[in-house]
């Protein structure tokens, strides 16, 4: 099918990068791959920059097919995320984004509304905005033990603790003198 000529509204453009954003959000090894860290410490910034670039290559504009997304997500699964994609789940994902597309490039802005409203929200962008409050304890409320010097006492057999590496002690076990 030929894509028209016409320009696509911002409208279709928000909407489409908003279901990218979702079905690439649910994806279950996109998900795993970032839960799992095979990313490194970044896999939730590299997942994001998944999604910005997927999106970016849907709105260049050109002849986008399943094929070329699919082969995008398996090279960017296997380089950035160490994952190899078994299941072949990167076939259904860009059949979706290609079918959010073409509604895009149709100027349907109110199926492609209902398309979107009817994925799920991902997850990751619910718990990315989650900043706990730092507690704080009330010490007054604490037990505070008293220590008696002669429960203290050292067991003179033990040896000095040695450094194990730069910046860790070795603690070893001590026994109580009765």
């Amino acid at each position: 099918m030929a894509a028209p000529t016409r320009p696509l509204n911002e409208e279709c453009i928000t909407l489409f990068r908003s279901g990218v954003e979702r079905i690439l959000g649910n994806w279950t090894a996109l998900k795993l791959a970032v839960d799992h860290g095979t990313g490194g410490p970044r896999s939730q910034e590299l997942a994001d920059n998944l999604v910005q670039y997927i999106g970016d290559i849907f709105c260049e504009g050109g002849n986008v097919e399943p094929e070329d997304i699919s082969d995008v997500l398996v090279e960017v699964m296997d380089t950035q995320f160490d994952t190899w994609l078994e299941d072949n789940s990167q076939g259904e994902i860009s059949s979706l984004l290609c079918k959010l597309y073409q509604m895009c490039l149709q100027g349907n802005v109110d199926e492609l509304k209902k398309e979107v409203d009817n994925l799920p929200v991902s997850r990751a962008n619910q718990s990315r905005q989650w900043n706990p409050e730092p507690c704080e304890i009330d010490q007054s409320l604490a037990p505070v033990p008293e220590a008696n010097a002669g429960d203290l006492e050292m067991d003179e057999e033990s040896e000095p603790q040695e450094e194990e590496e730069p910046g860790w002690t070795q603690v070893t076990r001590r026994r109580r003198v009765p």
